[in-house]
C-alpha cells in the first residue's frame, strides 16, 4: 500500500504537531495521543471532535505533507547540531536537542502507522542518543559519522514516502545493522539493553512505532 493510502490509526503520537485543514494546530500529546478519546481538548482551547476515532475516523493522510515538512526540518536541525558537537566534551543541550528530533519523528511516523521504516530506524538511533546524553556511552568521531549517515537515510526514506515508495531497503537494513552494531558495543560494557534491528516490514503491512517510549 502507497503511503497515499496509509491506514488510519490510533497510536499515541509522540511529538510532532501538525495543522489541520483549517489551520487548528495539532500538536503532540494535546491532538492525536489517544484517538479514541472524543472531543480531546486541544492546546490552543479547540476540540479533536468525535470523528477522531480508530476505524471511523478521518483520513490521517491529508496530514502527511506537513508530517514531511517538519521532518525535514528536524533532520536538518539535527544534522547542523551533530556537525557542531565537540566530541571530547559534547554539550548536553546540543545531545537533548539531537534526541528530540529523532524521538519526535518516531513518534510522528508511529502515529500515522505506515510509515515503519522511518518510524524503526529513528527508534534505534533515539535509543542510542539517549545512552549519550545519559552518559551511558562515549561520544566518538566515528559515532557521529554514523548518525550523519542515518541522518541521510531518514532523508531517503521520507522522500521516498512522500513520492508514494517504498523506502531503499538495503539501506534501511545497512544503516539498522551499524546502529545494532553500535549499541551492542554499549551493552557490552554493561550499562543497558540491546536494541533489536526489525525484520523489514513491507509497504502493504501498516507498522506502529512506540515499542519504547524513552
Amino acid at each position: 500500500r502507497s503511503s497515499s493510502s496509509c491506514a488510519r490509526t490510533g497510536t499515541k503520537n509522540q511529538g510532532i504537531g501538525i495543522r489541520g485543514p483549517a489551520g487548528n494546530t495539532l500538536t503532540s500529546a494535546a491532538t492525536l495521543e489517544h484517538m479514541q478519546y472524543v472531543g480531546r481538548p486541544l492546546l490552543d482551547g479547540t476540540l479533536l471532535k468525535g470523528a477522531i476515532m480508530s476505524g471511523a475516523g478521518v483520513d490521517l493522510s491529508q496530514f502527511f505533507e506537513t508530517f514531511f515538512d517538519e521532518a525535514d526540518e528536524l533532520l536538518s536541525e539535527m544534522e547542523q547540531l551533530l556537525l557542531g558537537l565537540d566530541v571530547a566534551n559534547p554539550d548536553m543541550d546540543q545531545l537533548n536537542g539531537i534526541f528530540r528530533a529523532a524521538h519526535s519523528i518516531k513518534g510522528g511516523a508511529g502515529t500515522f502507522g505506515c510509515f515503519g521504516y522511518l518510524a524503526e530506524t529513528t527508534h534505534l538511533l533515539e535509543n542510542l542518543l539517549d545512552f549519550l546524553r545519559r552518559d551511558e556511552l562515549s561520544l566518538r568521531k566515528d559515532m557521529i559519522d554514523l548518525f550523519l549517515d542515518t541522518k541521510d537515510v531518514l532523508t531517503d526514506q521520507i522522500a521516498a514516502y512522500r513520492n508514494e515508495r517504498d523506502p531503499d531497503i538495503q539501506a534501511y537494513e545497512r544503516i539498522c545493522a551499524q546502529l545494532r552494531e553500535l549499541a551492542l558495543e554499549q551493552s557490552s560494557a554493561g550499562t543497558g539493553v540491546v536494541a533489536q534491528v526489525p525484520v523489514p516490514v513491507a509497504a502493504t503491512v501498516p507498522v506502529q512505532a512506540g515499542s519504547a517510549d524513552t
